[in-house]
């Protein structure tokens, strides 16, 4: 990273911080980080937060450093790169804490889930969804395909040859 991309991304930082520090207690503006971190820590502390009960409730645990600060949090983070990141953990079934936190999209976010079904080919493992982009076979057909034909990965991932 060149010193002036250093200089920039430490110039946004101490902006993101400004956000967060300036007139404690009034009304303001607060960074995408902040509403980031706040929620994390509340779904993961607060038992009155409509979101406990999938995190904190289930054990999921802010790690003590990012628990304490903010600060701490945006220097291990680093700052979203664009308005649809949110923040993800890596390890759905782990803590909130350094090396297991990303920022993702959505879509990204979507495929994350207890719930994503996995499936690995030619020693590759990815979500159903995934293959079917890569395949070229439609989610459905995929879908159907795994889990109700009972078909084998190389079967499956084969295109419709669709006759003319």
């Amino acid at each position: 990273m060149s010193a002036s991309s250093v200089e920039n991304v430490a110039a946004k930082v101490n902006v993101v911080l400004a956000d967060h520090t300036a007139g404690q207690g009034k009304q303001r503006h607060r960074s995408r980080e902040y509403i980031a971190w706040s929620n994390m820590v509340q779904r993961c502390t607060n038992p009155n937060s409509s979101s406990y009960a999938m995190y904190g409730a289930r054990g999921v645990k802010v790690c003590g450093r990012w628990l304490k600060s903010f600060c701490d949090f945006v220097a291990d983070v680093g700052l979203s790169p664009s308005s649809i990141h949110q923040i993800d953990r890596i390890k759905v079934s782990g803590n909130y804490e350094p090396g297991n936190v990303k920022w993702s999209t959505p879509k990204e976010q979507a495929r994350n889930r207890r719930t994503s079904r996995l499936l690995t080919h030619n020693g590759e493992t990815k979500t159903i969804a995934e293959w079917a982009e890569v395949s070229g076979v439609p989610y459905k057909t995929l879908f159907a395909r795994l889990v109700y034909c009972k078909w084998p990965a190389e079967k499956a991932l084969i295109p419709a040859i669709v006759a003319k």
